[in-house]
């Protein structure tokens, strides 16, 4: 792990310490993680959300055929493959 030294108004460390003790967390550090963690997680989730939006937007889609099915699972393999044997940077 790596160091990070925050400097905070006295008001905002107050409230943050306030917060730290009632959310249960050992200390400060370990609340900033979480609210790092969340921000994070809120991130990915938007962009999931917005590529929903633009696969709902893109109009009607067309059913998947064996062939489609086939081409796919293929891919996926290839993926692993490639992941397995170091070759993805």
């Amino acid at each position: 792990m790596k160091t990070l030294t925050v400097s905070l108004p006295e008001e905002l460390l107050a409230w943050a310490e306030t917060r730290t003790t009632s959310s249960g967390h050992e200390g400060l550090s370990t609340y900033l993680v979480h609210l790092v963690n969340e921000d994070r997680n809120r991130s990915s989730q938007e962009r999931l959300e917005a590529l929903l939006l633009e696969g709902l937007a893109s109009g009607h889609g067309t059913e998947m055929t064996p062939v489609d099915w086939e081409s796919l699972k293929q891919r996926v393999r290839e993926r692993h493959e490639k992941k397995s044997s170091g070759g993805d940077s």
